[in-house]
């Protein structure tokens, strides 16, 4: 979080959302992996191997994780939206459920 100038509490609550097992060798039905479930299929291509390719690895699941959210709240602007970025959630894709998402965050971070 401090590299990319994030809170910490807001990753912490991107991981508790996506991996309240908080496991390591967590992998989603989508193929989501680790503890914030990135999707190496898209986001490997496109970060390269700056945090390495290993996707169970914390050090390196946390750091693409980071730098996706940080870059969606760049993008975005505004922390909901980026969070629906962040799950996949775009355009038509917006239901109820993603807009759950970005609560279940929030509740979280505030813990």
């Amino acid at each position: 979080a401090a590299a990319h100038e994030l809170p910490p509490a807001l990753v912490f609550g991107v991981m508790t959302v996506e991996n309240d097992a908080y496991r390591s060798t967590a992998r989603s039905s989508r193929g989501a992996h680790g503890l914030m479930q990135i999707m190496g299929h898209v986001w490997l291509p496109v970060l390269g191997e700056r945090y390495g390719r290993n996707l169970s690895d914390d050090a390196t699941n946390l750091g693409m994780g980071s730098r996706i959210l940080v870059e969606r709240l760049r993008v975005r602007g505004d922390v909901d939206e980026a969070l629906l970025d962040y799950n996949g959630c775009r355009g038509a894709l917006v239901t109820a459920r993603c807009r759950g998402y970005a609560r279940a965050v929030r509740r979280a971070v505030e813990g």
